[in-house]
């Protein structure tokens, strides 16, 4: 059977390696293609070093060196838009919902937050 989701890139910036081990397996589970990064300034770098834009981001806004904001704003100055997920384990001040308003197909979810409510948002963002 072949998973639906084959050749959906998602990047994770996450820097607590539970979490990101979980995202990770669950989302390539479902057949999409995971790249991931431990903290902001690796995320950074890898971003700018990719030649294809990822499909979608999913950031931890509490990273350190980069906050999961500052990320967002590296990927879209390389790539453009990008549809992002960022999680949070309590409410930002840096992305609130007028921010979030103003920019389409971004979410922020609050820690702790399911893997199948990821996966619901991918699908809505991905899949209109």
């Amino acid at each position: 059977m072949e998973k639906p989701n084959l050749g959906i890139h998602v990047f994770i910036a996450e820097d607590e390696e539970l979490i990101s081990n979980l995202y990770r397996l669950q989302l390539e589970r479902g057949g999409y293609l995971v790249t991931t990064a431990e903290d902001g300034q690796k995320a950074v770098d890898m971003l700018k070093s990719m030649n294809v834009k990822p499909d979608l981001l999913l950031l931890d806004l509490g990273l350190p060196v980069f906050n999961g904001h500052e990320v967002y704003e590296a990927a879209v100055k390389k790539f453009g838009y990008i549809p992002t997920i960022f999680c949070s384990g309590n409410y930002s001040k840096t992305i609130n919902t007028t921010w979030l308003s103003e920019h389409p197909k971004t979410s922020l979810l609050i820690k702790p937050v399911s893997i199948k409510t990821i996966i619901e948002v991918i699908k809505k963002f991905l899949n209109p």
